[in-house]
């Protein structure tokens, strides 16, 4: 028979043994110290310099002086002198003072690893409320942060079918004020209450075009800043534009009606910014005249007061329709008006004045001299197709010539800029031409072949230049 015992080592008491209560006071010496363990500290490796009789010190690798040698073991001071204890698997220490509690392993004092509750199917969780059979989450604090696990994060409300409810609801005092979401359908929708009984529907999304709806009205002056204009003369900075019965705006913009826009009496007075209709003697300086009822005009604002305007005639016929810009630098006065396009600006007579174009685009011509082109960029095109030389015969080094030619232009370029020109004989033999006198009025050539041509050789002329000095 084992004279102590298995796990804590207790001495027993053997048959026949003198002074039995020695031996038994020494087991429970050891049964005082390790039954329900505190220790001073875990892991200590300096005795301390006035232990109390009963503490116990969890020793630890290295420890010194007095502990020297007994790593990992504890060591108890009983009766002016320290006892050692091997602590086993499994024994639980507590710290003294303080809320800890360690689970002795093979590698030394761990604080224990408590099994995780199973939180599936929960009757109902509180967070600083009480849960009930409805509001089978419940929680109470300033904010509750839902988020994301390092990506996307949705929060899901389902509900079994299309007639019932998957919405959030938002209370005062426990009572209904605001609510959004599917109620009873499957259309978005967004409601209020005053009191948590009568509900009113503020918008609907129907799901199944996507038309957004306003059940209870939209109120267009909070949505638009400073409102609806009062009048058609209303130019309060940051009104929006009132439609009359009839369609049209207040400045006559999307009109519909027969009325049209309203009409323009005046380009001199201050001027509002939108789309009127105007008679064309009113505007003054713009080209043409005449009429009760000629034309529109869409006025454009500027910061500085000082209006632009855009006008165009209302008629027909193509050949008159035509579009001018007009400005001024003051709030009021003459608007000073630039025709802009007009057909008949395209082809016509070219002219300038003061340095700029003041007339046609392109101006064609012909006589028995040939045909031209001017352009109001002041360059101007001669062709001549009819012109011949009835034989080249005259010799001139290894190569033929004929007699001198003078092709006078159908116009005159411009005086001291004589143009360049080009020309050319129909006929394999042909060389090309030599020059012999040329002005802004006229150009003598020779033809030069290569071999003598008995027969009249047809020539081509063109001549490019400038009819005027504008850049």
């Amino acid at each position: 028979m084992s004279d102590q015992s298995a796990r804590f080592a207790l001495p027993y008491i053997q048959p026949s043994q003198a002074q039995k209560h020695v031996t038994h006071n020494a087991a429970l010496e050891v049964l005082d110290l390790v039954v329900q363990l505190v220790v001073e500290e875990f892991g200590a490796a300096t005795p301390p310099a006035l232990p109390q009789d009963g503490q116990i010190w969890a020793l630890g690798p290295v420890p010194t002086g007095a502990w020297a040698g007994q790593a990992d073991m504890l060591a108890a001071w009983v009766e002016n002198a320290w006892r050692f204890i091997a602590p086993q698997p499994g024994w639980r220490a507590s710290l003294h003072g303080a809320a800890e509690l360690r689970v002795r392993t093979q590698a030394g004092w761990a604080l224990p690893v408590a099994a995780a509750p199973d939180l599936d199917n929960l009757a109902g969780v509180g967070i600083g409320a009480a849960a009930d059979a409805t509001n089978r989450l419940a929680v109470a604090a300033p904010a509750t942060l839902l988020s994301h696990a390092g990506g996307d994060h949705q929060l899901k409300i389902n509900k079994a079918t299309g007639d019932d409810t998957a919405s959030l609801l938002f209370q005062t005092g426990f009572s209904g004020r605001a609510e959004m979401g599917t109620a009873g359908n499957d259309d978005f929708s967004v409601k209020v209450s005053p009191d948590g009984a009568a509900w009113l529907e503020a918008l609907r999304i129907a799901a199944a075009t996507g038309v957004v709806a306003f059940p209870a009205g939209l109120d267009a002056a909070s949505i638009m800043g400073d409102g609806v204009m009062a009048a058609a003369g209303d130019a309060t900075p940051g009104r929006v534009l009132k439609l009359a019965q009839d369609g049209r705006g207040a400045f006559g913009l999307g009109s519909t009606a027969a009325a049209g826009p309203p009409e323009i009496t005046s380009f001199t007075a201050a001027l509002i910014p939108g789309l009127y209709r105007y008679a064309e003697a009113t505007a003054v300086g713009a080209p043409g005249s005449g009429g009760a009822f000629a034309g529109y005009a869409l006025v454009l604002g500027s910061a500085s007061g000082h209006p632009g305007v855009i006008a165009w005639r209302a008629v027909a016929n193509a050949a008159d329709q035509r579009i001018w810009f007009g400005a001024r630098t003051a709030t009021t006065g003459p608007v000073v008006w630039t025709a802009l396009w007009h057909q008949g600006d395209l082809l016509g007579t070219v002219a300038q004045a003061g340095g700029r174009p003041s007339g046609a685009v392109f101006q064609h011509g012909s006589s028995a001299n040939g045909r031209f082109e001017r352009r109001a960029s002041g360059w101007m095109e001669c062709i001549r197709t009819d012109l011949s030389v009835p034989a080249v015969t005259l010799a001139a080094g290894s190569l033929f010539r004929s007699a001198d030619v003078t092709w006078t232009f159908p116009q005159a370029f411009l005086a001291g800029e004589p143009p360049v020109v080009s020309i050319a004989g129909v006929h394999a033999d042909a060389v090309g031409a030599s020059v012999v006198a040329l002005s802004p009025a006229a150009v003598t050539f020779r033809l030069v072949t290569h071999s003598a041509i008995a027969d009249a050789v047809s020539i081509r002329a063109a001549a490019r230049g400038r009819w005027s000095a504008m850049t």
